[in-house]
């Protein structure tokens, strides 16, 4: 009986929110073990969904590192972190109100609220006034609360859209930060490759998940360009980086 109903939690989380005809958990179990390749890829895709749920709780955990070993949040570009909480947490708002399977969206949610600390860390490291923490939390929770409460759902698609000039102004100003500064601080190569990473493995999960849902596969390509640029600016400036980090240890 309880392994009966494993089976049927199971089932339903793996083939439930399919609509294909050819899909569906009566169809798949009854297939089991030798499913159809409509079955056996709509599974891969919500084993790779859990995957990049599951790698996005370390996504910033190398900058965490940094920040902590060195004391310091040079390299970071505030208006690159603030556009990050925006456009995570747009990511995050479209698939709670859409009801998109959280295996299509649940990594924003996690690297959003891992956002929101890297600016808490920025503030406490730079100093920053009360004037200009009040203000951008009083932004953030006023559109938070104009998103969930006041766009109507034809508008949902929105937040993806303007998601766009969101990833532009925070990956591009730490892009130009990067590019005048000549070193890329105490940002992580591996968290700029797991964004990258994620964003090409996001094309295939939501053509597959959600289908040809072009304001999502334009955010996640335009996303996979500007990653791209972000580590190998890592990777040129990586000499640079080592002696300005070095320099701030002996500082302290």
């Amino acid at each position: 009986m309880i392994l009966k109903e494993m089976q049927d939690i199971v089932a339903e989380f793996l083939w439930g929110s399919s609509s294909s005809d050819f899909v569906s958990p009566s169809i798949c179990v009854s297939k089991f073990p030798f499913l159809t390749s409509d079955c056996l890829s709509t599974a891969a895709t919500k084993c790779v969904g859990i995957a990049i749920i599951s790698a996005a709780f370390l996504n910033k955990a190398p900058i965490f590192r940094n920040i902590f070993t060195n004391k310091s949040v040079v390299g970071l570009s505030t208006s690159a972190i603030y556009g990050e909480v925006i456009m995570y947490s747009n990511g995050a708002l479209y698939g709670v109100l859409t009801k998109a399977p959280f295996t299509a969206y649940g990594e924003t949610l996690c690297v959003a609220s891992q956002t929101i600390c890297l600016a808490l860390l920025l503030w406490h490291y730079n100093k920053a006034s009360t004037t200009s923490k009040a203000s951008a939390v009083g932004f953030y929770v006023a559109y938070l609360l104009l998103s969930i409460l006041v766009l109507p759902p034809q508008y949902y698609s929105l937040l993806i859209v303007c998601n766009w000039p969101a990833l532009i102004i925070s990956r591009g100003s730490q892009i130009r930060k990067n590019a005048l500064d000549k070193h890329t601080g105490t940002q992580s190569v591996i968290t700029h490759l797991m964004n990258l990473t994620g964003s090409l493995v996001r094309i295939a999960t939501t053509m597959k998940e959600i289908g040809m849902d072009t304001a999502l596969l334009c955010g996640y390509s335009l996303s996979v360009l500007l990653n791209a640029i972000l580590v190998l600016q890592c990777i040129m400036y990586s000499s640079n980086t080592e002696k300005v980090l070095s320099g701030s240890k002996k500082k302290e």
